[in-house]
């Protein structure tokens, strides 16, 4: 787990994202990191004056790589767990260390930021920050696992970002303006012409299966494994935590067939 803010086209952006991160602080407290218009700072304070910045801050559980992350004229923040990332890596050639590195090649790499995101197994939020364009681009899972609020005040043109509402709340704007990301669109921000618009993402197509009740079962158990084989498969010990339920109990029995 970890945290990201941006804000843009605010005369005290700086000020607003340092009071929004320490709200959702404990979202991570391994390291944090700024990036502005002209700098990035990690485990430091940013300079004041910049009209726009991104913030992250980091809970490590692997590789330690600290955020925003920057490549070519693009700033990158990202809340993310995807399951194909090592595949990518090694398809693409990226090099990259871990899956929010991965994310930001990939989405720079393809042609349109919908086709990279189709070919992702995960669940992410992220903003990407093209300084040479001015635009910014916020998306997150299409399920919406990974949460993600915005706040736009078509008055003044001021966008800004976080992974939980009250972080915006904390730094005092106004609640009529502030909105969960609907994970089937995707915003795109400009930060030159201070519009905001949308992108429609396509959600799944559930097919009709014509199974037999045991090609049925057989078939279900088959995609609850492989669900369950891709979300531990880096982890060397796993606990968990059980109500007894029929979820719950599936769960810990697959868990300890895997070993």
């Amino acid at each position: 787990m970890c945290g990201i803010i941006g804000y843009f086209n605010f005369d005290n952006a700086v000020t607003e994202a340092e009071k929004a991160l320490e709200s959702i602080g404990y979202r991570g407290r391994d390291t944090y990191g700024f990036a502005n218009d002209f700098e990035l700072r990690i485990s430091q304070k940013i300079q004041y004056g910049s009209k726009n910045v991104l913030a992250h801050c980091l809970h490590a559980l692997n590789d330690f790589v600290p955020q925003p992350l920057l490549e070519k004229t693009c700033a990158f923040v990202a809340n993310c767990e995807l399951y194909n990332w090592e595949a990518l890596n090694a398809e693409n050639k990226y090099y990259a260390k871990n899956d929010a590195q991965v994310l930001l090649k990939h989405l720079l790499r393809s042609s349109t930021i919908v086709k990279a995101l189709d070919e992702l197994d995960g669940v992410y939020a992220f903003a990407l920050w093209n300084k040479q364009t001015g635009l910014v681009t916020l998306a997150r899972d299409i399920i919406g696992e990974k949460p993600i609020w915005y706040y736009y005040d078509p008055v003044s043109g001021s966008f800004a970002f976080a992974s939980e509402k009250k972080a915006l709340k904390s730094t005092g704007l106004e609640e009529v303006f502030i909105r969960e990301l609907n994970p089937r669109l995707l915003l795109e921000y400009d930060i030159n012409s201070k519009k905001l618009s949308e992108i429609e993402r396509k959600f799944f197509e559930v097919k009709e299966l014509k199974l037999s009740k045991e090609e049925f079962v057989e078939k279900t158990e088959k995609l609850l494994i492989n669900s369950i084989k891709k979300r531990v498969s880096h982890a060397n010990k796993v606990g968990l935590l059980f109500s007894g339920g029929i979820d719950s109990t599936f769960l810990a029995l697959m868990l300890k067939k895997m070993g």
